[in-house]
């Protein structure tokens, strides 16, 4: 039996195959005198095939992040004994990945020429998008075909066709070029107001800009009209061409509305009478309608201040109330007087009367006590009258 490595077959496995190797047998003789010997052979055993076959070599391949291929090769003994696969040596090989040339050709445009070095299944980089007078850039295809190349995606060799390099060509779309919005010019006059006159370009669909609203002395301007109409041009809507009627031009005049002078409010005075009291006059110019401001509450020594009345009425005015004209009876002025109270002293006290000062001589009237009082209406007390006897203090006599 032997073993012999195949590199057929996968690694580490064996299939064995029949071969001639020697088998055993026995062999008898028998031998009678006169007679020739008799030769008899049985088989005990079989040939067989011996040979094994032991795929011993392991191959990896890997495709690294830069294009380039590392490939891992272990070749291993063969056990004669067992057919079991020992000893490996490893062998590490790598290839740097292939390049190709991509080539941009501008077709017109700008740059015309750029060649970029690429390798397989990467994406190609440092293209500038090209650029030319009166088109659009499309998209780059292969040159001779319409096979789009996608940028933004990893290249493949098979583009190449098996070839190193390879020609992209750049499509255009034709711009059509705009003709430019016709200008029209709108004068605007300020109809004996400020600015006098305003020149503007505008577009047709532009909104007008740039317009002054116009000023006039004793005026309000109300709006903006076409010339000799009554169409109305809203500023803050587009320019539509159609007010020109075919023109290139258009005025528009500014529309005023008199300012009606508002005539001043008259003024009358009013004049404060302290009577008796300070300030003893104060004078307050007042409108009508106005509420009176700035008079000063009089005082006077023993008084009370109730209120200001009308001179010669007892028509009072309430100051937190507007003023009326009313009151002034067609005049421009009026004097209001105060109205005073008396003040009676809190601290007054009922005057006492003792009956010993009093002389009673029957039949004579009692002569008068005097009495010192702050207040005459003061109620008098008399104490220590003989019983029977009482003070009336209405008749001011004693009674009994």
């Amino acid at each position: 039996v032997k073993y012999v490595a195949d590199d057929s077959l996968d690694f580490e496995e064996k299939v064995v195959d029949k071969a001639p190797v020697d088998g055993e047998k026995e062999v008898t003789t028998v031998s009678q005198p006169g007679e020739k010997d008799k030769v008899t052979e049985e088989v005990t055993k079989e040939p067989v095939d011996g040979v094994t076959k032991v795929g011993n070599k392991k191959v990896e391949t890997k495709t690294n992040d830069d294009g380039s291929t590392t490939t891992t090769t272990t070749i291993y003994e063969v056990n004669p004994e067992t057919g079991e696969l020992i000893n490996p040596t490893t062998t590490t090989v790598t290839t740097p990945a292939e390049e190709y040339q991509a080539i941009f050709n501008g077709n017109g445009g700008t740059p015309t020429t750029q060649k970029i070095t690429v390798k397989d299944g990467e994406v190609v980089s440092g293209v500038e998008k090209p650029t030319r007078e009166g088109y659009k850039f499309v998209k780059w295809v292969k040159l001779g075909t319409d096979k789009e190349l996608d940028l933004s995606k990893p290249l493949s060799k098979d583009i190449l066709g098996g070839e190193k390099s390879v020609i992209f060509t750049a499509v255009w779309g034709k711009v059509e070029e705009e003709t430019p919005a016709e200008e029209y010019q709108a004068i605007f006059n300020g109809n004996g107001g400020t600015p006098t006159t305003q020149k503007v370009t505008v577009k047709d669909g532009e909104v007008v800009s740039g317009v002054t609203e116009p000023t006039r002395e004793g005026y309000k301007f109300v709006k903006w009209v076409k010339l000799g109409t009554n169409e109305e041009i809203d500023l803050s809507k587009p320019f539509s061409k159609d007010i020109l009627g075919g023109e290139k031009s258009v005025i528009f005049t500014a529309v005023w509305e008199k300012v009606e002078e508002e005539t001043p409010a008259e003024e009358y005075q009013a004049i404060f009478n302290g009577n008796g009291g300070t300030p003893t006059t104060q004078k307050i110019t007042v409108k009508d309608g106005e509420v009176i401001s700035g008079v000063t509450k009089p005082t006077r020594e023993g008084y009370k201040f109730v209120k200001w009345v009308k001179l010669g009425t007892n028509e009072e005015i309430d100051l937190s109330k507007p003023f009326s004209k009313d009151i002034l009876g067609g005049e421009n002025s009026v004097i209001f007087t105060a109205v005073w109270e008396k003040v009676v002293s809190e601290d007054t006290q009922a005057p006492t009367i003792d009956a010993g000062n009093i002389t009673a001589v029957e039949g004579q009237p009692i002569p008068p006590v005097l009495v010192d009082v702050d207040d005459v209406n003061a109620t008098v007390t008399v104490e220590g009258l003989p019983e029977g006897l009482k003070y009336n203090p209405e008749t001011k006599q004693i009674e009994g």
